[in-house]
């Protein structure tokens, strides 16, 4: 396992977000994330989070919410069905 330093982890995390912005167009909610997925948008919300979904968490007006990207939608479904079908 790799130990990163706050700066790479700065950097990482940065590019990260540039990935996120450059495939914003018809960013999902967390509600239709799940409504895609199957599951709860508590579930959405752990998957961002824990960065098995790429999302982007957005500040509007004291309150925050999740954007997520629909192709790591697509890929989780995917995952999800390979698994079930082994």
């Amino acid at each position: 396992m790799e130990i990163l330093s706050k700066r790479r982890r700065g950097q990482i995390k940065r590019e990260r977000v540039r990935q996120i912005l450059r495939e914003s167009d018809g960013m999902l909610s967390v509600a239709q994330a799940a409504e895609r997925i199957g599951c709860t948008h508590v579930t959405v919300q752990r998957y961002a989070q824990s960065g098995k979904l790429l999302a982007h968490r957005m500040e509007r007006a004291g309150a925050s919410e999740w954007r997520i990207v629909p192709a790591s939608v697509e890929r989780l479904i995917a995952e999800r069905s390979s698994s079930q079908a082994a």
